[in-house]
């Protein structure tokens, strides 16, 4: 009989246990959703021009998010020739694709800051240049990136922010350009759309 009692009680524990975590859960109120939104730098390290991205992703919470995110840019540059080519530009484009973590932490009613951290991978062309050779012309590199935005909360559903991050790029092999051409610091502002589940 003894043993019986023992046997009962280590099949029900992991019940017990799950039942406890899952009322722990619900008075947290737990919320899970999606999101996403549309971003615009206006400073940038790899252009003098604006780029834009759209995001969306995950929220595990009301402060944990997690997504994917795709962001592109067109125009030229004088910047990085500067040095060694007197000042002649270069048209080029580029896009990235790639991963964000943030933790979104209230500071009151309307405001809220989110630190963040993006990884994305980089395509980077220049399309016309004379001084380039064409296979110095066209790389793909690793581009990390830490920041934080500081959100106005509209509502629960819609948040508007500014951002600013510093990118780090890592496995630059362009003609006349390295990877602290290529990293520095970002600024721009982000819509965001928010969609929650009903709490569980």
């Amino acid at each position: 009989m003894k043993k019986l009692i023992i046997a009962t009680a280590v099949l029900l524990s992991p019940i017990f246990f799950f039942a406890q975590e899952r009322e722990s859960v619900e008075s947290h109120e737990v919320r899970k959703g999606f999101y996403g939104n549309l971003n615009i730098n206006s400073l940038s390290p790899f252009d003098e021009t604006y780029n834009f991205g759209l995001g969306g992703g995950m929220h595990f919470s009301e402060q944990f998010h997690i997504g994917l995110n795709y962001f592109a840019g067109k125009g030229s540059t004088e910047r990085l020739f500067s040095d060694s080519l007197t000042n002649k530009s270069s048209d080029l484009k580029y896009r990235s694709f790639g991963i964000e973590l943030g933790y979104e932490i209230p500071l009151e009613k309307h405001f809220s800051i989110m630190p963040y951290f993006n990884q994305t991978f980089m395509k980077y062309t220049y399309s016309s240049n004379p001084y380039l050779t064409k296979k110095g012309s066209e790389d793909n590199f690793l581009n990390t990136q830490l920041g934080a935005k500081l959100f106005f909360v509209a509502n629960e559903n819609i948040k508007l922010g500014a951002n600013v991050s510093y990118g780090l790029a890592n496995g630059v092999n362009l003609d006349h350009t390295t990877a602290t051409d290529l990293s520095g610091l970002n600024l721009g502002l982000t819509i965001q759309y928010n969609y929650f589940l009903p709490k569980w």
